[in-house]
This record gives structure tokens, sequence and C-alpha cells, in this order.
């Protein structure tokens, strides 16, 4: 696979990539748990140029779109302001919707997280995904779904999560 160039704006961004394995590893305590869920699964222009972005990314790799997934779209929604109002970037600990009655048509999830300047854009934020290796490989891996959200913080960041998901 070839490996992208790193963008230069990139790494004034605080990315983390897999499932919460690099946090673990360095002893960060994990956050408290989000509030529940209380998604109203409103897309806005930012959110729906990153899934359009998404999309495009993929077909150009030679893949299938990915479905908008309002299951995914909220838990991503949730995560996202959860991340502003904390202001760390964490991921959840997506192995435990595996076997969760509430997950149970899926078999598969993938996440990405972002938190930038409040300056980003939609393509800046796919940009900075694609120029991430580990980032790039969850928005082309063999998922069939997508949710995104994005918040921001009281300091004006913007926190954005991308949800893959694959059905059984």
């Amino acid at each position: 696979m070839r490996r992208p160039r790193i963008h230069r704006a990139a790494p004034a961004l605080c990315l983390t990539l897999g499932l919460g394995l690099v946090g673990a590893a360095c002893g960060t305590p994990d956050p408290p748990p989000p509030p529940p869920a209380a998604c109203e699964a409103v897309q806005n222009p930012l959110v729906d140029r990153i899934a359009t972005r998404v999309n495009s990314d993929r077909v150009a790799n030679g893949l299938g779109p990915l479905a908008w997934n309002g299951q995914l779209s909220c838990n991503a929604q949730d995560w996202a302001s959860h991340l502003a109002s904390i202001t760390q970037l964490v991921h959840q600990d997506l192995s435990t919707r595996i076997g969760d009655p509430e997950w149970s048509e899926w078999n598969a999830f993938g996440e990405n997280i972002l938190q930038g300047p409040g300056t980003m854009t939609g393509d800046t934020i796919e940009n900075t995904w694609m120029n991430s290796a580990g980032h790039r490989d969850n928005i082309l891996r063999d998922y069939d779904s997508v949710g995104i959200g994005v918040a921001t913080s009281a300091d004006g960041r913007i926190w954005a999560v991308q949800e893959f998901g694959r059905h059984r």
C-alpha cells in the first residue's frame, strides 16, 4: 500500500487511531462515561461534506460507497459532543457493542476521531484522516455503513467522529 504524504497541518492536530490502544498504552486514565444518548440525528453542512468526501475517497480507491446509518450517526454525534465537553481525545471501547442486543445487526465497527482548530472544513477533516495510515485504513475497510458527528468545544475547537459498521 502506498504511504500517503503527511499534510503539514497534521502534526498540529491531535489524532489517534485504533480502538483506544494508544491511550491505554500510555497509561492515560479512562474518561468518565458519556451521558445517555440524546441524538436527534440532525445533519449539518460540515457532516454532509465529510460524508460526501468519505464516499468519494472510497470510490476513487475502487470501493463502493457507504450507506448513511442513523444509529451510527447518533453514536458518532453523542461521542463528538462528549469529547468536546471533556476536551480529551479518546476512543470508545467499540468491542463492548459486539453482543449488545441494541447493536445485534452489526458484526464489525471502526472509529476515527479528530480534534482540530475551529476553522477546519469538511474537506480538511477528511484530508487529515486520509493522510493518516490508520484512519485511511478505516475509511477504506470493508464496512457498509457510516455515521459522522461533529461538535465544537467551548474554546472553539472542532471534535469530529466517524463511526463505521458492517452488518451481519
